[in-house]
């Protein structure tokens, strides 16, 4: 089977997670990649009932993406080269996601807006899985 050495934009990979709320705040959130995760890591202070399993489709990154987002996150103020891993991630987010199975849309809005424990676990597979 020959080498894929280009990316077709089509090409896709899912990112599986598992969500819940916690036992005494149900406004605090635990994220992981799955249920099992989720229950190893958190298992005394998750609340099990509120257990939710969502997945996220991106495309893979090509060439051009990945030069988008280093111009984004890295600048040179004549001295030093400043980088912004933050910035990096959530562009690599926007850019890159189709589809999820989230109640809102998969908009750059609804992206900025999702809470920071469901974007850290999604950011954190999306940095594994992809360049």
């Amino acid at each position: 089977m020959p080498l894929e050495l280009f990316v077709k934009s089509d090409d896709t990979f899912v990112v599986n997670f598992a969500v819940c709320a916690d036992k005494k705040n149900p406004y605090t959130l635990y994220a992981d990649v799955s249920v099992e995760k989720l229950i190893e890591m958190y298992g005394e202070e998750a609340n099990v009932d509120t257990i939710e399993s969502h997945s996220a489709t991106f495309r893979r990154p090509s060439f051009s993406d990945m030069s988008k987002l280093y111009d984004e996150a890295f600048s040179w103020d004549g001295t030093q080269v400043k980088t912004n891993a933050s910035s990096m991630r959530l562009g690599k987010m926007i850019l890159l996601l189709k589809s999820w199975t989230l109640k809102n849309p998969a908009t750059e809005q609804e992206v900025r807006q999702l809470n920071p424990v469901i974007a850290l676990v999604l950011g954190s597979e999306l940095d594994r899985l992809s360049p």
